[in-house]
């Protein structure tokens, strides 16, 4: 069995119209007329069974034929058939039915009419038994209007003026119905003469371009849209001089600045004496389509992510499973192990039984001894304390004598070292400061601690008193030797703020939309302490590294923080700089 016939789209019966409207329209013979007719039908529109009716003394038994291989007119010419045709010549209508000639087709029975009255009947046959589509249907009407009107003109060129007349009229209610039939089409549709004025347009047509009520038919297609690029003109042009030109994707980019992506084709229709009389413009918007498929390509990449992620957890998963097997075996070893041991303990309950009596008598020289213990270190707080001021007032001392003169040489460097060299030693005074003070001397309070480390360094600095320094510190302690580096570090790092950051030139309103600024702040984020040193300087020269520098201050920086501190550093470039400290965890902290 054959396979079934499949419908032409909107798009191609469109076309297929205005093609087999060139064939027929200037052709002067009826029998030339039905001979092309039935050639377009199957050509254009992919028929599969062709042929024409005329009443002839009663006579009803077809001509023109177009057949599918090895069936035959009296195979088709049965008596519902006839009786068919006898109808639609009677009442002019369209009928549509199902032969089975053996394998089923669908049939339209169009009525062709001349001198005001249905005089044949054209059949149309697809290989299919689903029905035929209205939009086709339509279309076939519009063709055998055609047929009627190509006839009246062959007619009419042999009959007298008065028929020629008839003729006219004719034409003119064909053009009619070339008029509803490209209004009502349902897909955008304009024709256009040689000057492309329109002559017909569909509704479709206005309401994609959004020509609302406006005026359209007799106006050139340039004056409706201004914005019609010269290409355009071009291919008008081309089609104008008889060519079919199309495009299936092309942007058109209105005079509104919105964009509209069109598939267009330019086909020429031609005058009763062979002449290109103007051309037939068949457009489809085609924005939404390009929309989906720019979102369905950036999907594709979303998935194609997304796949990459799925394998690495996949691959994750795995290597889960892995450690996952190999813990089962090490818990089976450990049961095994614990079996042992508990072997063991009973064995020695009765032991531990035995010495609890022991311990009782141990547990009151215990007692004795915690007594002896607290007073002993009572006595170590006082020593620690002493060890601390003591420590302190040195400290001070030793930057008392760098303050003499004579102890480094009065010029810029020397003064700067001196300064460098007092702010360090005060940096570390104030850890023993801070821990004679509040009582504790395990653990260094920073927010007490950077606080006054903060201040002093400002003080030193106080000929810039339009720098704003903030400390923020949430409830963070370190022990003494991390609290000692961290306020080395922030030491050199606020001290470089001050002495590089904020140039005379430097205007911070001006170039950073708020005052000059130094911010130190020290906080636990998700289980971690994390120290930052923030200014909203001028920031740090283009490709310089100051995790590679070669001064003393960053050298220390970087020695300290990975040595001492125990930190990972990060630094942030965006509106001046940002040194982060990221404290991994110590078992003292």
């Amino acid at each position: 069995m054959k396979q079934e016939d499949k419908f032409p789209d909107t798009t191609e019966y469109f076309n297929a119209f205005i093609r087999t409207a060139q064939y027929i329209t200037h052709l002067t013979s009826k029998q030339d007329i039905l001979t092309e007719t039935g050639n377009a039908l199957v050509r254009f529109y992919g028929a599969s069974l062709v042929g024409f009716f005329e009443i002839k003394k009663g006579d009803n038994t077809g001509h023109h034929w177009i057949l599918p291989s090895g069936i035959f007119p009296d195979e088709i010419l049965t008596v519902k058939i006839r009786k068919v045709v006898d109808d639609v010549i009677a009442n002019s209508f369209l009928e549509v039915q199902f032969l089975d000639i053996p394998q089923r087709y669908a049939v339209a029975f169009l009525p062709i009419t001349w001198e005001n009255q249905t005089t044949a009947v054209m059949l149309v046959g697809h290989r299919t038994s689903h029905t035929i589509p209205d939009d086709l249907l339509n279309s076939y009407l519009a063709i055998a209007g055609l047929v009627s009107t190509a006839i009246s003109n062959a007619v009419a060129a042999f009959e007298n003026i008065a028929e020629r007349k008839r003729a006219e009229d004719a034409l003119r209610v064909s053009e009619a119905h070339l008029q509803l039939f490209i209004r009502h089409a349902p897909a955008s549709l304009a024709m256009f003469d040689r000057n492309m004025q329109y002559i017909a347009v569909s509704n479709r047509w206005i309401a994609d371009y959004q020509l609302g009520n406006q005026q359209i038919l007799g106006r050139s297609h340039y004056d409706i849209f201004p914005e019609i690029p010269e290409s355009w003109k071009t291919v008008h042009r081309r089609g104008l001089a008889g060519e079919t030109v199309r495009a299936n994707e092309e942007k058109f980019i209105r005079v509104d600045g919105t964009v509209q992506w069109l598939s267009w084709e330019v086909i020429p229709w031609y005058t009763a004496e062979n002449t290109v009389g103007g051309i037939v413009l068949f457009t489809e918007d085609i924005t939404e389509r390009i929309r989906n498929q720019e979102e369905l390509v950036r999907k594709n990449a979303d998935l194609s992510a997304l796949n990459e992620e799925l394998f690495a957890i996949q691959e994750e998963l795995r290597q889960t499973n892995d450690e996952l097997l190999a813990n089962e075996r090490q818990v089976l070893q450990k049961n095994e192990n614990l079996n042992a041991l508990n072997e063991e303990l009973t064995a020695t309950q009765e032991e531990l039984h035995q010495n609890l009596e022991e311990l009782s008598l141990r547990e009151q020289e215990l007692v004795r001894n915690e007594t002896e213990l607290k007073e002993a270190l009572s006595e170590k707080e006082v020593l620690l304390s002493e060890i601390h001021h003591r420590v302190k007032n040195n400290l001070t001392a030793f930057i008392s004598l760098l303050s003499l003169d004579g102890s480094y040489e009065d010029t810029e460097s020397g003064r700067a070292l001196r300064k460098d060299l007092q702010n360090r030693a005060r940096s570390m005074a104030l850890i023993h400061e801070t821990l004679y003070r509040t009582g504790k001397f395990s653990k260094v309070d920073m927010g007490v601690y950077l606080k006054n480390l903060v201040d002093q360094i400002a003080l030193s600095y106080g000929v810039r008193s339009d720098i704003h320094v903030e400390v923020e510190v949430y409830n963070v302690t370190l022990s003494i030797d991390r609290a000692t580096t961290a306020g080395l570090i922030i030491n050199e790092l606020v001290t470089n703020s001050f002495k590089y950051a904020f140039p005379p030139e430097f205007e911070c309103a001006t170039i950073r939309g708020e005052p000059c600024m130094i911010r130190v702040s020290l906080a636990q984020e998700c289980g971690v302490d994390i120290l930052r040193v923030i200014d909203n300087g001028k920031g740090l020269p283009e490709g310089f590294d100051p995790l590679k520098s070669k001064s003393l201050g960053l050298k220390l920086v970087t020695f300290l923080s990975h040595h001492q501190l125990m930190a990972d550093i990060s630094i942030q470039r965006d509106k001046g700089t940002e040194f982060i400290f990221r404290l991994k965890n110590t078992d003292n902290n």
